[in-house]
């Protein structure tokens, strides 16, 4: 479905990115595990068209895209949820999701999708009137996934979503990625919890340094002991960890 060929992005002249080369398939979880400023977060705006690659290829089902611009990104299918959340403070719930589905026209689709995204999290039906800005963290998280959801995004991408977040919480975020990928949502997975990431994904690439180092699947990359040491702190991936099977 998506796939990166040797991409390459600079910033001031100074590579973030060097040769990265990945596949998503379609109906994956794939995840991008790695330390703070590897390259996470710039392979995502790449993809988004936030920021520009500077070599390299960006394939949506074979179509190059590294050189649209964002809007023409979303309407392709691809949606972004950032690190952070970033929903709009002054916006009610209700407006928030709303502005997710300017590119969908047909309004009784608008309704549909939402009344998915109120069953999905009902919290965000029971506070539909309330401005962005009064929601805790782990609501606003739910408000940035529902939001992208209103746009029916055939690959959906998540920056950091369990960051900051109770573990109750990243439990509940963590079944609605993996209820979206039983609708037939692929999902492109940035994650710092390297624990939660592997045991939710299919597939995982390591990032170091702005490059890929290892890629295999979740599970192997979970018993992998370069990756225990680096990244699981030091043990195998929590096995009590349940999302697989939500």
């Amino acid at each position: 479905m998506l796939e990166l060929k040797h991409l390459q992005v600079a910033y001031r002249g100074v590579l973030a990115l060097h040769d990265v080369s990945l596949i998503v398939h379609r109906g994956e979880i794939v995840t991008l595990i790695g330390t703070n400023g590897t390259g996470k977060t710039t392979t995502l705006k790449a993809i988004s068209g936030l920021v520009r690659a500077t070599q390299g290829k960006i394939l949506l089902e074979g179509e190059r895209i590294e050189a649209l611009g964002p809007d023409q990104i979303v309407a392709r299918g691809i949606a972004h949820v950032p690190e952070g959340r970033r929903v709009f403070p002054q916006l009610s719930v209700h407006e928030n999701l709303t502005v997710g589905a300017h590119l969908v026209k047909d309004s009784k689709e608008i309704r549909r999708v939402l009344d998915e995204v109120f069953a999905m999290f009902p919290r965000l039906a029971e506070r539909r009137r309330q401005l962005g800005e009064t929601l805790s963290g782990g609501e606003q998280q739910m408000l940035a996934l529902g939001r992208a959801m209103m746009s029916k995004p055939r690959l959906l991408m998540l920056d950091e979503p369990s960051l900051g977040l109770a573990p109750m919480v990243v439990e509940e975020v963590a079944k609605a990625v993996l209820a979206l990928r039983k609708t037939g949502v692929t999902v492109l997975l940035v994650e710092q919890n390297a624990t939660l990431a592997l045991a939710m994904c299919d597939r995982g690439y390591v990032l170091e340094h702005g490059r890929v180092t290892l890629s295999d699947t979740g599970t192997a990359l979970q018993r992998n002991p370069r990756v225990i040491s680096s990244y699981l702190g030091g043990g195998v991936a929590d096995d009590r960890v349940e999302v697989r099977t939500a």
